[in-house]
């Protein structure tokens, strides 16, 4: 009796371990894929965050948004790849 519930136990964690193995490997995947700031905002559930920057007088080529991947891929709206 024992033995049998330590095997379905063992069983219930080796499968959510899997699923979250295949959701990581789905991520990176997904997001070696995106490439430009528009690609990003499109991206769904792959975006952590999305940055607005409001500024009073912004300069030329200021970044006013910022889309961040899970992965840590920063795109921001010049198209410009951060890391």
């Amino acid at each position: 009796m024992k033995k049998a519930k330590k095997v379905k136990i063992f069983g219930v964690a080796a499968a959510v371990l899997l699923a979250v193995g295949l959701l990581c490997i789905t991520a990176l995947t997904q997001s070696n894929k995106i490439s430009s700031f528009e690609e990003c905002r499109k991206s769904g559930w792959l975006i952590r965050a999305m940055v607005v920057y409001d500024y009073v007088a912004p300069m030329e080529n200021d970044v006013e948004q910022e889309c961040i991947l899970w992965t840590g891929k920063k795109f921001g709206v010049n198209g410009v790849r951060y890391h």
